[in-house]
């Protein structure tokens, strides 16, 4: 039996003690309420954490008279915090022995000092064999107070980086945030480039915690030279003394170094090509001063390197053939013998050779016995097609020089480039279409035939349905005596004509005078005079 207990309840072993510091931010709160007399009365306990009242946990203690209590804080304290813990109780006496406001103190964290860290480096630290294309990305992180991010420096190749060159996207693990950190480069790295990266930042503690680190990775090395991937002619195809040679070569690795380029003809070095370059394109075209020897191979020799020291030797041969073949006319309009053509049409040919190609000089364009000078020419090519070697000559029919209804004979000649050259002749005819107003019209009526493309032979025009077999088209002299029975051609369903060339039923040319046309169309007779001039 405890006899006069005059002593109040006292509390020990507190956790985080009294007058502790650097106490973590989500520390716990415990301490024990002991009584040496009659025992602590439990519902007399209240604890104030900074003031105010907080619901904590007892647990009655088995060896000695009182209580644990302890409490979990539901948010973490504050860096430098200072945290004031005041207990009242009573113990069971009668009257009570009050512990009244004991309070002790203990001191949070006064900041953060952890660093930030680094995780999820891509590509790995110290790998080989990266694709040169490779996207660098990496997270930036912290546990405690964040990552400052207008503190980032990432530097590739000790040039730092702008921060619009990188992309920074928000990660968030639990308690830990920062930023996914990617990194497009705007070229490709070099084939065989050693990469060194380093990343420097500090998180939001007003310590500024600073973290770097530095990582690096190699690119994939260039084993493959340069490639031939087209050339004309190819290997083994055949040429002729005039043949354009190409050439192709590409590299997408390291690029091609043009400066060592080397083109041989038959073993001697060739200086006078033309060559159009970009970092992994080399095209080169030879034009030869002189012709090549014909029926005898051809020795193409190609050395070039990438930057990397790659090297391509290519040789090849081709057969260089003597031209036997003739130059070819393929009509484009108007059709051949078409009855249709109007003034200011243009008259088009492609003037073409499978061999060595068209000499542009030897083009003749006549044009009913007439050379006409004012043509266009246009180069035909098809890259490098030997069916292609040739021009598109284009020449409009004006009216200035001729006139509606007028028959147009027409032939165009030309020769290649070979040595004895080539040629080829292609003759056409056509008509000036003539619209007929009235039933019968004889266009021109006055004939000089002096066979100069002019006014050598003129239309009986007739407006009629009628079959040809039902017309019938004389000339008679002035006296009456008929000289000619002219055929009857159809020019369309409702339209048909009849030519006269001043020459009697026997071919001869008449003399110069009057001579009277006579048509007998749908039963009635039309009739006309026709002026043969001196």
């Amino acid at each position: 039996v405890i006899e006069d207990d005059i002593e109040a309840p006292y509390i020990i072993n507190q956790d985080p003690s009294a007058n502790q510091t650097s106490v973590v931010l989500n520390t716990d709160i415990y301490f024990e309420i002991i009584d040496d007399g009659l025992g602590v009365d439990s519902s007399s306990i209240q604890v104030l954490m900074d003031g105010y009242l907080i619901d904590v946990e007892l647990t009655k203690m088995t060896d000695v008279s009182g209580y644990e209590v302890f409490y979990n804080p539901p948010n973490n304290f504050s860096y430098n915090d200072e945290v004031t813990i005041s207990v009242t109780a009573a113990d069971l006496a009668s009257p009570p022995n009050n512990l009244i406001n004991e309070s002790y103190t203990f001191e949070c964290l006064d900041d953060d000092i952890t660093p930030p860290f680094i995780r999820g480096i891509h590509p790995t630290n110290n790998s080989k064999n990266v694709p040169i294309n490779t996207i660098i990305s990496y997270e930036i992180l912290d546990s405690e107070s964040g990552i400052n991010a207008n503190t980032i420096i990432f530097k590739v190749n000790n040039i730092a980086l702008e921060s619009n060159k990188y992309t920074l996207i928000p990660v968030s693990y639990g308690d830990t945030t920062g930023y996914e950190v990617q990194y497009t480069p705007e070229e490709n790295f070099q084939y065989g480039e050693f990469i060194h990266n380093q990343v420097f930042v500090k998180d939001n503690s007003s310590n500024s915690n600073e973290f770097l680190t530095t990582f690096s990775f190699t690119c994939i090395n260039d084993g493959i030279p340069p490639e031939l991937i087209e050339s004309y002619p190819k290997a083994g195809a055949e040429g002729y003394s005039n043949t354009i040679l190409y050439f192709h070569f590409q590299d997408v690795q390291t690029g091609i170094d043009s400066s060592t380029f080397i083109f041989k003809i038959n073993n001697i070095a060739k200086n006078s090509y033309q060559a159009v370059y970009d970092h992994n394109n080399l095209k080169v075209t030879y034009i030869s001063d002189e012709q090549f020897a014909t029926n005898s191979p051809l020795t193409i020799g190609l050395q070039v390197d990438d930057f990397n020291g790659n090297h391509r030797d290519t040789t090849y041969s081709i057969n260089i053939l003597s031209d036997e073949y003739e130059p070819y006319i393929l009509p484009i309009s108007p059709e051949p013998n078409s009855f249709n053509v109007q003034l200011s049409d243009t008259f088009k040919v492609d003037i073409l050779d499978r061999g060595m190609g068209i000499n542009n000089s030897s083009i003749v364009l006549t044009i009913n016995g007439k050379v006409e000078d004012n043509y266009q020419l246009s180069l035909n090519p098809y890259s490098y097609n030997p069916d292609s070697l040739g021009y598109r000559l284009s020449y409009v029919f004006s009216d200035g020089n001729y006139y509606e209804g007028q028959l147009l004979n027409v032939t165009v000649f030309a020769q290649d480039l070979a040595f004895p050259a080539n040629d080829t002749l292609a003759t056409y005819s056509f008509n000036i279409y003539k619209e007929i107003t009235v039933n019968v019209k004889v266009v021109p009526n006055i004939l000089t035939l002096n066979n100069d493309g002019f006014n050598d032979e003129c239309k009986i025009w007739m407006n009629t349905t009628a079959f040809t077999e039902e017309i019938e088209a004389y000339i008679f002299s002035r006296n009456g005596k008929k000289i000619a029975t002219l055929p009857i051609s159809t020019f369309s369903a409702d339209q048909k004509y009849a030519v006269w060339r001043g020459k009697d039923q026997n071919g001869n040319y008449v003399k110069p005078g009057i001579y009277i046309y006579q048509t007998i169309v749908d039963n009635r007779i039309h009739q006309g005079s026709i002026v043969i001039a001196r």
